[in-house]
């Protein structure tokens, strides 16, 4: 086995304040090799006598799946998230190279090991949790694409408050703990801040940069008066290889419609990869489909949250070979972080800023596409009529009036991969720096609840006690479980919640009007059988209205109950459950479209 590359220069600093006992955040841009030097910490930590093992903690199961085989399968790493093959897994952390998926990381920590969390949570079990909290509390933590799931405290975001909690909990017993981010605001790496003062840990933050060749760096400025109080550093860091091999120049502008640049994507299209980014699953199906009949096929690629494993994955495939016969990427936000395009050029649906420094760093990233784009500059062109998607409309709008600020200097002024400002331009820190947060001082529930984690960490309670703070929810990190949707071949993750409201138009009915489900047991039995429990439970929840997460583990306990039902009424018994499934509708799928609502098929009704 061959030993890691060592890391970048921001990184192997990072490193070296974890090993001096500080919490350490590096701030560097997209494809900087954030990622790529966990190995390489891993090798270290023992040697230097900083931890056992290495877990890295990563968002999004896309983007933990092309992780895990390009920097952690080589080297005998284990993956462990919802659907990994089970040769990779390692649900107790009991590996010395674990990457895993922020929603089994916390589950672990906050005393449900996965392995045994329907167990756990239906009150048969405590579960094994020691195993996994030994692991963690003696492993190097990497928090990786912290912006995703980091936010103010008191302010909205899905597990802000979980994460924050377990921060504080890992500094405060003295695990070393890196976290790592791109578009982290500087109000926002407060929290971060505020945790380990709570915790008595002392804070290093580097940012990359060229202190001899910035003119400038807003970035930094704000990032020391956000983290003022405390024992912290804040420094920037050069790194003039990544620099002299990475920086290009941008050409950014902002675009009046979709309608209005169609010909322009086609036309840039001709001369190597475009990628497009919709904030909505049905905005980008439209797009797909008016760029796909002016290209050749082959030529135009769809990806989002609700395709299937297999049609994703050949998609991705597909991507490389775009480099060389140019081709458009459409794509919604699983571009941020989860998808890996190497495109000329990125048109993107207006966003908050954080979204859109991350579709910028799609483009320029290596080979043929980065040496064209540091002789011509990449481009980056951002629509102002669409549609926000999930998103707030007063970010979205922030965001187009610092970008259109920037153009309006010149279509050059902005660069969306350097923090610090280079000579003559304005790097995209300094859009960060200006940006907005939640008022000080205004406290959500979710503050609430996140002093009460943080009394569960400190503790020794029973998981029955976190039931309680989490009240009907079923994930600490996300609005609604995830639950795999059996399509033709293959399956599709989706939020519960979302599947529940969209029943009648992508499940397939049982004899009444409850969804069918798929029940497969450990050793090769399948049954098809009504979710009578589950649909009586959400009918009841819900009352015809759509409120999210509502009681979610409520809904997870009654469709355990229709498996097993169903199991029973078969006559299968002594058989360990393996999987329950929905099943989609027989045209609910469309093979390279999706799972998608009547609304958004061809035609724009269902067939």
């Amino acid at each position: 086995m061959s030993e890691p590359p060592p890391p970048r220069r921001l990184m192997e600093e990072a490193y070296e304040a974890v090993s001096r006992g500080r919490l350490a955040v590096a701030v560097a841009p997209t494809s900087y090799g954030k990622t790529a030097a966990s190995p390489w910490m891993w090798r270290r930590a023992p040697e230097d006598g900083v931890a056992g093992a290495l877990i890295h903690v990563a968002p999004l199961r896309s983007l933990l799946r092309r992780a895990f085989k390009a920097f952690f399968e080589p080297y005998g790493g284990r993956l462990q998230m919802h659907g990994a093959p089970e040769e990779y897994r390692s649900p107790y952390f009991l590996s010395s190279l674990v990457a895993t998926t922020l929603d089994s990381f916390t589950w672990n920590l906050y005393r449900v090991p996965v392995a045994e969390a329907l167990k756990v949570a239906r009150g048969v079990s405590m579960g094994h949790y020691y195993p996994a909290l030994a692991a963690i509390f003696t492993s190097l933590i990497v928090f990786d694409e912290a912006h995703m799931y980091l936010w103010e405290e008191g302010s909205p975001g899905a597990g802000s408050e979980a994460v924050l909690a377990a921060l504080e909990a890992l500094a405060g017993i003295g695990a070393p703990v890196l976290v790592e981010t791109a578009t982290m605001k500087p109000r926002l790496l407060g929290s971060v801040a505020r945790a380990a003062r709570r915790s008595g840990r002392s804070l290093t933050v580097g940012v990359l940069g060229a202190p001899s060749r910035h003119s400038g760096c807003p970035y930094l400025e704000a990032l020391k008066r956000a983290l003022a109080r405390g024992n912290t550093t804040v420094s920037i860091v050069s790194d003039g290889e990544w620099e002299g091999e990475k920086l290009v120049p941008w050409n950014t502008s902002l675009a009046s419609s979709w309608d209005a640049v169609l010909g322009e994507i086609v036309d840039e299209a001709s001369r190597g990869p475009v990628l497009v980014v919709a904030n909505s699953v049905g905005e980008a199906l439209r797009l797909y489909s008016l760029v796909g009949e002016r290209l050749a096929s082959g030529r135009a690629l769809l990806v989002h949250g609700r395709l299937s494993e297999a049609d994703r994955l050949e998609a991705e495939g597909a991507m490389e070979a775009l480099e060389e016969s140019g081709g458009v990427v459409v794509a919604t936000q699983v571009a941020e972080a989860g998808l890996d395009v190497n495109s000329l050029a990125v048109y993107t649906s207006a966003a908050p800023l954080e979204s859109l420094v991350q579709r910028a760093g799609r483009a320029c990233r290596r080979r043929g596409i980065l040496e064209h784009c540091r002789r011509e500059g990449g481009r980056v062109v951002v629509v102002k009529d669409s549609s926000p998607g999930p998103y707030p409309r007063g970010e979205v709008e922030e965001a187009l009036k610092a970008v259109g600020e920037a153009v309006a200097k010149s279509p050059k002024a902005l660069d969306w991969r350097a923090p610090c400002n280079p000579p003559g331009r304005i790097g995209y820190g300094s859009l960060l720096a200006r940006a907005g947060g939640s008022t000080p001082g205004r406290r959500s529930p979710a503050g609430v609840a996140g002093r009460l984690y943080r009394l569960y960490l400190e503790g020794d309670a029973r998981p029955e006690a976190l039931w309680d703070i989490l009240g009907g929810a079923c994930s600490l990190v996300r609005d609604s479980a995830l639950v795999e949707v059996e399509v033709p071949g293959s399956t599709v993750a989706a939020s519960l919640d979302w599947i529940l409201r969209h029943a009648a138009e992508v499940l397939e009915p049982g004899g009444t009007d409850a969804p069918l489900l798929v029940v497969r047991t450990q050793d090769g039995h399948v049954v098809e059988a009504e979710a009578g429990s589950a649909w009586r439970a959400w009918s009841t929840i819900h009352g015809g209205a759509s409120r999210a997460g509502v009681d979610c583990r409520r809904l997870i306990e009654a469709l355990h109950r229709d498996a097993m039902n169903a199991l029973e009424g078969a006559g299968i018994r002594d058989s360990a459950l393996a999987s329950i499934h929905f099943k989609a509708k027989e045209d609910a799928y469309i093979e390279g479209l999706g799972l998608l609502l009547p609304s958004e098929r061809p035609g724009g009704a269902g067939r």
